[in-house]
């Protein structure tokens, strides 16, 4: 890979302008026509897999990139630190890359060598920003798309219904 800061600066904030007003081609695959490459899913279902797709862009862009982030505003972590604390989200790009988010991988895994490349915390801080925003953008972008309306066909019970479930059940199994 061998690239230099500036150069994945450019290549993430070149995805970061094209995804802001038209979705990537990776959610549209997933969320649009329900192509999963990896064959991810149960029973032929592609469903099942999208809580975790959303799940794990969630926790990698709102909690862990942003930690590591603040971790440079503290004199208590150096760029020691970070580089160990940035090393563990392979973990969390590679799921999502086995899910169809290659992107993100991608960009992961040029933060991870970067790593070991940079010592100013501050240069290194800046990338975890736009990579941060651009999983903000791709998680806007499956929430966009997210089948929210399949959870309709298991509703919550209001208390009438529970009650009569209630009863039924004492009807059914008498003590």
């Amino acid at each position: 890979m061998s690239k230099t800061w500036q150069e994945v600066e450019q290549i993430m904030q070149d995805e970061i302008s094209r995804i802001t007003v038209s979705p990537p081609d990776e959610i549209l695959k997933m969320f649009k026509y329900h192509i999963i490459e990896s064959g991810m899913g149960q029973a032929g279902q592609h469903y099942n897999g999208y809580p975790f797709i959303h799940g794990g862009m969630r926790m990698l862009g709102y909690y862990i990139i942003p930690n590591i982030y603040r971790m440079a505003d503290s004199d208590l972590f150096t760029m020691e630190h970070m580089r160990w604390h940035i090393k563990k989200i392979k973990i969390e790009t590679e799921f999502l890359g086995y899910c169809g988010l290659h992107t993100q991988e991608l960009f992961g895994d040029y933060l991870i060598e970067l790593s070991d490349q940079l010592e100013d915390k501050f240069i290194f801080r800046d990338l975890l920003g736009t990579y941060a925003l651009y999983l903000e953008i791709v998680n806007s972008w499956i929430q966009h798309f997210y089948p929210w309306s399949v959870g309709c066909v298991n509703l919550r019970k209001s208390p009438e219904e529970l009650k009569e479930l209630a009863a039924a059940i004492n009807r059914a199994y008498p003590a």
